[in-house]
């Protein structure tokens, strides 16, 4: 039987079968698949290993393990796996940020502000945010380690010191930050920008407090 079925750009998706041809079937029902998780996608969170006890229609992102990077499905009692490409974007539930396909990485494509009263630990809610700290006290940030929370490489976050309260910027056991000067902000409305270069490696720029 003559075969013209080829695959399509962007989704991958199989089309354009000669009639009569074999496997139309089986190669339909995984484009509906992947339409139905790709297009508005969303996510249940991003997590290192799937549920032992999924339930039908569960999606997820991978972070670690033999699909890391993936798009995991759960359907018809079996896990699926979708493969991204450059610029795909999906949204994250628990998270509450949308991810974006970059350069071989999934990073945090959404942008806020987000406001501190209080001594805090970035997390994946920070990324890509204006991340005002509001203390009239000394306050720290907290810089976790890769094994604490795993932040994706190229995480930023821009911190500004909104109340009199000066920002120490302070990396977990196994962190380095790179800087010129201190890890603390100079004055109030000052701004310094976090970004995270390697697994356990950061770098602070900013408006920061000269190193004596």
């Amino acid at each position: 039987m003559p075969t013209s079925s080829r695959q399509l750009p962007n989704l991958g998706l199989t089309g354009f079968w000669a009639l009569g041809e074999d496997g139309w079937n089986a190669a339909n029902d995984a484009n509906l698949l992947a339409l139905s998780v790709l297009v508005q996608a969303t996510v249940i969170s991003r997590v290192a290993s799937l549920p032992v006890s999924p339930s039908q229609g569960d999606v997820y992102l991978l972070t670690a393990g033999p699909h890391i990077k993936q798009i995991a499905t759960y359907d018809n009692s079996a896990w699926t796996y979708i493969t991204p490409k450059e610029g795909w974007q999906v949204y994250s539930v628990a998270d509450a940020v949308a991810y974006r396909y970059v350069g071989g990485e999934w990073a945090a494509s959404a942008v806020g502000v987000n406001t501190y009263t209080a001594a805090h630990s970035l997390a994946l809610s920070d990324q890509s945010c204006y991340v005002q700290v509001n203390s009239a006290t000394a306050v720290s940030i907290n810089v976790p380690a890769n094994s604490t929370t795993a932040l994706p490489v190229g995480y930023q976050a821009f911190l500004k010191q909104a109340g009199a309260g000066q920002i120490t910027v302070s990396p977990e056991s196994g962190v380095t930050i790179e800087t010129a000067e201190t890890l603390k902000t100079r004055k109030q409305f000052s701004g310094v920008m976090l970004t995270k270069l390697g697994t356990n490696l950061w770098a602070i720029d900013g408006d920061l407090e000269a190193a004596p």
